[in-house]
């Protein structure tokens, strides 16, 4: 609904009149990006050009609730058009949130934000209070169902006096804005500092998480990580690696593998590629096609395999990604990342180096030295995997690569490298995965 046009901010609706702008929201340690902001601007010039004005508008002609989601509309849309990476966070009050999807599944909320074109995963709502929440429990019964989606929260200008613990505590968002109040000229106002300090400890309370299997992390807070492997059918050694792995995470007495089932959803394929092993191709499908230069345009003729898995990653979203392979030619084990994406920040590149750190510390067998080197910038393939998957979810993504032969740095005369070695060697990559997992996305 968005009026009759009898008033101003109904005519500006009905004439589309109204555009977002995109606040990027950075760590002040690096300045790295981590997601934007959308906000709603009026016509330049005019008497309803800041958000103040359009909400006295809003409010003033009965349209406020309508308001709002179409702000919201016109941030996805808009932000879509940009085509920009990393999490896009939108401004929503608690009504006009259950307005939107109350009595919808978490597969319809989902559904409807995939319609934009917009992954639910890179989407933060953002709750911003008009007014005291007077329904909480209807709240959270709603923001379960869009946190299933694979969707976040954030609380907006808490402290206010508008916002409430209760509401922190409830609706357990991913991200909590102290109001400008608190940190405005903090070095002279000491009880301000005190204030501040105490929220961080209710924030570290909060995001506390146990390692105990009784007390599992909520489904929806759980970092979505996938291993896919063999996306060549002749680099046996992939699939060995993912066997290994799971071996280790489901072993109910590796302290690892306990820990990281309750921070994790895990998404496995071990092999992406079986017809193309049983035709006995090295490198394509039955179709003839390199899934690994598919990515980009999958489609269900030529390599339905991607198609499928891409469909899923897409559904479900991604935080880390491992795709692993064997190379003919170089005697290590390494990994390639996603360097060359539009949007691969320092961010993402000290996640990166601290997760091939930790594997090189904990395991001879893996080393940093020898492999592909980095992408130059802005020049990614976009077709291989972890390209399409590192720039699709702005998230830690790896091609894991394994020796034929073997591992020059620590070389086997009898066995060379095996399958064996190959399982070792997909067991202990679950420490690096602990490691970053609380980092991730």
């Amino acid at each position: 609904n968005v009026g009759d046009r009898s008033g101003p901010l109904s005519r500006l609706l009905w004439e589309q009149a109204l555009a977002p702008v995109f606040q990027p929201i950075a760590a002040l340690g690096n300045g790295a990006v981590y997601a934007h902001e959308a906000l709603i601007r009026g016509p330049q010039g005019m008497p309803l050009h800041t958000p103040d004005a359009l909400f006295t508008a809003a409010r003033r002609e009965g349209l406020l609730q309508d308001f709002e989601i179409a702000c919201v509309v016109l941030a996805l849309r808009q932000w879509v058009a940009l085509r920009q990476p990393g999490r896009l966070f939108v401004n929503i009050s608690a009504s006009a949130l259950v307005r939107c999807f109350r009595g919808q599944s978490a597969n319809d909320i989902g559904a409807c934000i995939r319609g934009y074109g917009v992954q639910p995963a890179m989407v933060v709502f953002e709750i911003t209070e008009h007014e005291h929440v007077t329904d909480i429990p209807l709240l959270v019964q709603v923001a379960s169902q869009v946190q299933s989606a694979g969707m976040s929260f954030a609380l907006d200008d808490f402290g206010d006096g508008r916002s409430s613990l209760r509401l922190w505590s409830e609706l357990s968002p991913d991200v909590v804005k102290i109001d400008k109040y608190f940190t405005i000229n903090i070095a002279q106002h000491a009880k301000q500092l005190k204030t501040l300090r105490a929220l961080l400890q209710i924030a570290d309370t909060s995001a506390d998480t146990s390692t105990d299997a009784l007390a599992p992390m909520p489904m929806n807070l759980r970092k979505k990580v996938w291993l896919i492997a063999r996306q060549h059918p002749g680099e046996t050694m992939a699939e060995w690696f993912v066997e290994g792995f799971l071996e280790r995470l489901l072993d109910s007495d590796d302290p690892v593998g306990r820990v990281l089932l309750q921070q994790c959803v895990f998404y496995v394929v071990p092999h992406m590629n079986p017809d193309g092993a049983v035709r006995g191709n090295l490198r394509t499908n039955a179709g003839g096609a390199n899934l690994n230069r598919e990515w980009a345009e999958p489609s269900l003729l030529r390599s339905p395999e991607v198609f499928w898995v891409r469909k899923k990653m897409l559904e479900v979203g991604v935080d880390l990604c491992l795709d692993a392979h064997g190379d003919e030619g170089l005697p290590y084990n390494f990994v390639a990342g996603s360097e060359g994406v539009v949007g691969y920040s320092a961010a993402m590149d000290a996640l990166a180096q601290q997760f091939k750190t930790t594997w090189q510390s904990t395991c001879p067998d893996f080393q940093t030295v020898h492999g592909y080197g980095h992408a130059k910038p802005n020049s990614a393939n976009l077709a291989m995997a972890t390209n399409w998957i590192g720039n699709q979810f702005n998230c830690l993504s790896f091609t894991i690569e394994m020796p034929f032969k073997d591992n020059a740095d620590l070389p086997d005369a009898l066995m060379g490298w095996s399958g064996e070695r190959s399982k070792k060697l997909g067991a202990s990559v679950l420490l690096p995965i602990l490691a970053v997992a609380p980092q991730l996305r």
